[in-house]
């Protein structure tokens, strides 16, 4: 067995699109009309409390408010725009799986890990799925393997033998 470690970048395709389903949770018209309408009742009952308690206080520049909302969404798609430019980074050990990606990282002990399955949907395009256990609660980690890992390599610097599962015969496109 191996005692080496592989580190990779996660292709393209397995981590774009989850990144734009999570934007499309936020930037839609819905989400948009909600925070407006949350944003500016918050606003004015500050504004009104701060009126009450203290009626001598002078609020002239409040002009400035109207674009916080516009400030806060732009900061929220260039960060995923970043987040999608720099792919997540794994690495695997016999002994932890680290997962980073941006300002966010974790890592899974090898004694928290229940299965490993590593499904080949074509030879440019595997998945690796790690079943785990993180506090009391089973957790599952979805993330797509670089073309350039030669999977007998991979298979050995797993802590648990993976379950190989050949999806190249399905006719359906590769979905998360």
């Amino acid at each position: 067995m191996a005692t080496g470690k592989l580190r990779w970048a996660v292709p393209r395709w397995s981590y774009v699109p989850r990144l734009w389903r999570e934007l499309n949770c936020i930037v839609n018209l819905k989400s948009l009309i909600r925070i407006c309408i949350g944003s500016v009742l918050g606003c004015f009952a500050l504004v009104g409390a701060l009126k009450i308690a203290i009626p001598n206080l002078a609020l002239g520049n409040l002009w400035p408010i109207v674009f916080a909302l516009p400030g806060i969404l732009l900061a929220v798609i260039a960060q995923l725009t970043l987040l999608t430019i720099i792919p997540p980074f794994v690495t695997i050990r016999r002994d932890k799986i680290q997962y980073v990606h941006g300002q966010n990282g974790f890592q899974i002990n090898a004694n928290q890990i229940q299965a490993i399955q590593l499904t080949v949907v074509s030879d440019t395009r595997i998945r690796l799925k790690i079943r785990y256990v993180h506090n009391r609660k089973s957790r599952i980690l979805r993330f797509g393997v670089s073309p350039r890992i030669v999977l007998g390599s991979l298979s050995n610097c797993l802590p648990l033998l993976p379950k190989i599962v050949d999806a190249r015969s399905r006719n359906m496109p590769f979905s998360e």
